[in-house]
């Protein structure tokens, strides 16, 4: 008998095949060393993950793992460092694995560390038996999957740093938009590897437009005639926070601002440096460290969205932003454009030359003008069920590949 699996909005996807076919899967299996996979659903998933602070990345692995399908898969995560409260976040029925040793801490990493790690992350691996495991830039945890003989591995490419450590062992990569899977694409030893595209997504039960912004700017002490400029994320030198308050303060120079920092102090002094500034050009600054989950509380809050990132893979508090009625102004670097082509709204999504002071400060002011709070129409595209949804279409191909 035939078995199928179905797709939600996408059609079936065949777990047999003709001879024919199986002997083609075959020959393309042996060519990039792919293992078999024996069973059937549900097959155990294992996200790795460094670490666990319920920050970006973990958003986008809290979304797959609170909407995979359990019919299909068995969900779990394994973690190297767990922060305070983080657990808190694991959705109900997902397993945590807690094994600081599968994961490198140092980098460039050692050999001997790499070794270590390898041997560490391919006996607790083997020991959870899963049938796919989904990593995140970790090459020593990876390769130790593969020594395990995990029957699929999946390297999910958020970030922008660590490409060139790997010697990667990987089955397929997943890159977040086409210009991470580009430049996936030109990382040494990735020149074999699928690479797949899977937008990232944001939950709309957690963003969409508050119903508490005048509550909220009363608490603050934020006045009906005084803008608030935002600022989202870790506080880092890749978001070029100098020119975030530099830009905020010449707008202060036309109309009153108060400038709102919410994320964590990873270098504290950067913040000391700009909150500095901000004292000296009499710009009011608030700064929040804020839990995800009444985070559109606070974009609710701002007028609009400065974002000076120099380098995004992808941009998620800018969807965040947006999906909240808070429109965003960024630079046009890396794959933020990108996105905002998917938005297609340039009134609400305006992109502004990389470090072109000037021009961030003119768009902000036409942004504070118009006062227009509206949600882009194209924002249902980054739901995340649409993204959970294109991970297990991908994950259903490689499985269609190795069932015996």
């Amino acid at each position: 008998m035939r078995k199928k699996v179905t797709l939600h909005g996408a059609g079936h996807v065949d777990l047999t095949a003709s001879a024919e076919r199986r002997q083609a899967r075959k020959k393309n299996v042996q060519s990039f060393g792919v293992r078999p996979l024996s069973g059937s659903p549900p097959w155990k998933v294992i996200f790795m993950s460094p670490c666990w602070f319920r920050g970006g990345l973990e958003t986008v692995t809290i979304n797959h793992l609170r909407l995979m399908d359990r019919e299909l898969f068995d969900p779990h995560l394994l973690v190297g460092q767990l922060a305070d409260g983080a657990a808190d976040s694991l959705p109900e029925g997902v397993k945590m694995h807690i094994h600081s040793g599968c994961f490198e801490w140092d980098y460039p990493p050692a050999q001997s560390l790499t070794n270590r790690v390898s041997r560490i992350s391919r006996d607790v691996i083997a020991k959870i038996a899963p049938d796919i495991i989904i990593g995140q830039l970790s090459h020593a945890s990876m390769f130790g999957a593969k020594q395990a003989e995990v029957p699929i591995m999946a390297e999910y490419w958020h970030s922008s740093g660590g490409w060139d450590r790997l010697d990667h062992p990987s089955d397929l990569a997943i890159a977040v938009t086409q210009w991470t899977a580009d430049a996936v694409g030109r990382v040494r030893h990735m020149v074999n590897t699928p690479v797949k595209v899977v937008l990232n997504g944001v939950d709309p039960a957690l963003f969409h437009p508050p119903t508490d912004r005048e509550e909220m700017r009363e608490r603050y002490g934020i006045s009906s005639d005084t803008s608030v400029v935002g600022f989202s994320g870790r506080v880092v030198k890749q978001k070029d926070p100098a020119a975030w308050m530099e830009i905020v303060a010449q707008v202060n120079q036309v109309r009153p601002v108060v400038a709102m920092i919410c994320g964590p102090l990873h270098n504290p002094n950067i913040f000391n440096s700009i909150s500095s500034v901000a004292a000296a050009r009499g710009v009011r600054l608030i700064h929040e460290s804020i839990r995800y989950e009444n985070m559109h509380s606070f974009y609710g809050m701002m007028d609009v969205l400065l974002h000076t990132s120099v380098m995004e893979t992808f941009g998620m508090i800018l969807v965040e932003a947006l999906m909240c009625g808070t429109p965003v102004v960024a630079y046009d670097v890396a794959a933020i454009p990108e996105v905002a082509s998917h938005v297609a709204d340039d009134e609400r999504f305006r992109l502004v030359p990389g470090r072109s002071i000037p021009v961030a400060v003119r768009e902000i002011l036409s942004v504070l003008e118009s006062r227009d709070r509206t949600v882009p129409e194209n924002m249902g595209m980054f739901d995340a069920k649409n993204m959970s949804d294109n991970l297990k279409g991908i994950l259903l191909e490689e499985i269609e590949k190795r069932v015996d």
